[in-house]
């Protein structure tokens, strides 16, 4: 089992951790509004976490892949960052160059990923209000919901890189799926026309 694989299975235990401690699995609390001081303190939790696997990455990144010298580093360097010039004969700073690329990457994506999701703030106000869902399951509602979502883009993640590196064409069909998509919604643009969750085709 490579160190990549021993490190995802962690990685991924981890987080079904935290979020199984998040729905209070481990505690007896019921459903209960959350307090804006308490989703505060949370939201300063899990970013000063976020944060610290920034750092865990920019100084003991060599223990994803298990670089131990500067073989391995090449290795992994041309199977995940082609891009990066790193020196001849000095390891030490080649790691560093290494290490700094991933944490860059990661914190990177971080801060794209948690920047979008600020709109779904609203979008999730309005569908709970749709359907008139009480905000002491807010959260819970909340967990789960994004716990789908995580798992539903591992599998369409995965899938569709599995169908690309299996038919090249495919790619063409999922660029002409996204203009058609994009086209349609431009010409359907109604500012005036309010769309309602509870009237949705999918509920």
């Amino acid at each position: 089992m490579s160190y990549e694989t021993i490190f995802f299975i962690c990685f991924a235990l981890f987080v079904l951790l935290v979020m199984a401690f998040d729905l209070g699995a481990f505690t007896k609390q019921k459903s209960h509004i959350v307090s804006f001081k308490e989703a505060g303190t949370w939201s300063a939790v899990w970013v000063a976490l976020s944060i610290g696997f920034y750092f865990f990455i920019k100084n003991f990144g060599y223990l994803v892949h298990g670089i131990t010298d500067m073989a391995r580093l090449e290795e992994v360097r041309s199977l995940y960052a082609d891009h990066l010039k790193l020196i001849p004969g000095n390891f030490e700073q080649s790691l560093a160059i290494f290490q700094n690329n991933m944490a860059l990457e990661y914190i990177t994506g971080y801060l794209v990923e948690y920047s979008l999701s600020a709109d779904n703030i609203f979008v999730f106000i309005m569908i709970f209000a749709s359907f008139g869902v009480r905000e002491r399951f807010y959260k819970k509602i909340l967990v789960w919901g994004i716990l789908g979502a995580i798992v539903l883009r591992f599998i369409f993640i995965f899938v569709g890189a599995a169908l690309l590196q299996r038919f090249e064409w495919i790619i063409y069909i999922f660029g002409a799926f996204l203009v058609y998509t994009g086209v349609k919604l431009f010409f359907e643009k109604d500012e005036d026309q309010h769309m309602e969750p509870k009237n949705h085709p999918v509920v």
